[in-house]
């Protein structure tokens, strides 16, 4: 656990110094939106290792100890980048609102951007959460507590983007946090117990078919949210096609129905055969699933920086 801390606060300063010296060579505007993407990746991260953890509940006392293991370094380690990436964006937020390079902005800039805009607290939210979440890994806290810091971490951002300016924003906050956490325990849940299955494959008994139901549920709230977000952002049906905000839902839409397909597939097809130890193309599957899921997530980005 040490040389996992350690490993944290190294990866945590090579990625403040990395963006230090990109934000120098490129602008601002150019690299914000990819490392939203990573701190968004480092939250979909947690959740999946939290969602880990229920997963291979039942499973063999061995394996379940070793994935623990395993997931609370790999924890630390997640919380350390998460917690840097979120003060980076915090840090070039201050710097695109107040018109000024990036090393220009100071202590009282980033405090001024703290008071006035609900993203900067946002930004910070999810930073602390960062934090709690690696040292409830750490210190062996209750799982349910990992995965309350691992939600409370993801959510701000997302709710702090267009859905607080929209016009039902009671409305739009719910919906859109609805659609970040659900396809966060998807996605992480998927990538954390393909990881974990692979060196493991009899957790995979116990842990697919579970999952295979959880994966439905955050289907079914996907969906749901994501048609209400729709509809409290677009004026009208024509606006799917005449507007960029419009053509990217359709875009994410068509992935969700191939991703839809791909999950019934491997539910009908592979599930039985893992139940029944019999050897399958589960990871070729998976892999396909989180490259769909990689370009989705990455379309959501979009969503945030553009206006319909």
């Amino acid at each position: 656990l040490l040389l996992a801390v350690v490993l944290a606060v190294l990866a945590a300063a090579l990625i403040a110094g990395t963006f230090v010296t990109l934000v120098t060579l490129y602008s601002v505007v150019m690299v914000l939106p990819a490392v939203r993407v990573l701190v968004d990746a480092c939250a979909v991260a947690a959740i999946g290792l939290a969602v880990l953890r229920w997963l291979v509940l039942g499973a063999n006392r061995r394996d379940v100890e070793a994935v623990r293991a395993a997931s609370t370094r790999a924890a630390v380690a997640v919380a350390g980048g998460w917690a840097a990436l979120a003060l980076v964006v915090l840090w070039l937020q201050a710097a695109e609102l107040s018109d000024r390079p990036p090393g220009a902005v100071g202590v009282g800039t980033v405090v001024d951007y703290l008071d006035t805009v609900a993203a900067g607290r946002a930004a910070l939210v999810t930073a602390v959460c960062a934090v709690l979440f690696g040292i409830t890994a750490l210190r062996g806290w209750p799982d349910e507590l990992l995965a309350v810091f691992a939600v409370l971490g993801l959510v701000p951002l997302p709710i702090t983007g267009h859905a607080a300016t929209a016009v039902l924003h009671e409305v739009a906050v719910l919906s859109v946090a609805t659609h970040a956490v659900a396809a966060a325990a998807w996605v992480g849940g998927l990538g954390a117990l393909v990881a974990a299955g692979g060196a493991r494959r009899a957790l995979l008994v116990t842990a697919l078919p579970r999952f295979s139901r959880l994966a439905g549920w955050c289907v079914a709230a996907l969906a749901a949210s994501g048609a209400l977000n729709a509809l409290v952002r677009l004026g009208s049906p024509q606006d799917l096609v005449n507007t960029g905000y419009g053509r990217i839902i359709m875009v994410k839409t068509a992935l969700l129905l191939v991703l839809m397909a791909l999950g019934a597939w491997i539910r009908t097809k592979v599930l039985p055969a893992v139940v029944a130890h019999r050897t399958t193309r589960l990871r070729a599957y998976a892999a396909i699933e989180l490259v769909l899921m990689a370009v989705a997530f990455g379309l959501a980005a979009a969503l945030t920086r553009g206006v319909p």
